[in-house]
């Protein structure tokens, strides 16, 4: 996946982030046993991180995302409505996600004039509206 900017030349030069094609290969490889996601939750948010980008890559014709210093944006895509609207879409497994956690993620929004964030939590299923730009907290199994 490539990162987010407007020169196709900067895409190809910047870090690309790579992604199993499927789930199921991430927990054979590392051979998890079933308790190790109540252990570690981390590894199933990565899980999780996977299974969205398989599901926006079948969904968008172009998924990336967009890093700078430390703050990473899971995915931006665009959709095909006039004019194409993009939208920002960050995967926070836990069950509660504080507004600093994803200040970054509407900060980037306003910057780009992005109207629509999507945050996949845990459990959390809400609706915000902050500055213009509507958030929606969505469980990562109603994907």
């Amino acid at each position: 996946m490539y990162k987010y900017t407007k020169s196709n030349v900067k895409q190809g030069r910047s870090l690309k982030k790579a992604y199993a094609t499927s789930t199921n290969f991430i927990t054979a490889i590392n051979n998890y046993p079933p308790h190790y996601y109540d252990d570690v939750p981390d590894i199933f948010g990565k899980v999780i991180e996977t299974y969205v980008w398989h599901r926006l890559s079948t969904l968008f014709e172009m998924v990336s995302l967009w890093r700078k210093g430390k703050n990473e944006i899971d995915f931006v895509v665009k959709n095909k409505s006039l004019p194409p609207e993009t939208i920002l879409i960050e995967v926070k497994f836990k069950k509660i996600i504080r507004n600093n956690e994803i200040k970054y993620v509407l900060t980037h929004a306003s910057d780009i004039n992005c109207k629509t964030v999507i945050v996949i939590t845990k459990s959390t299923m809400e609706y915000k509206k902050t500055n213009e730009i509507d958030t929606f907290f969505i469980p990562y199994y109603l994907i």
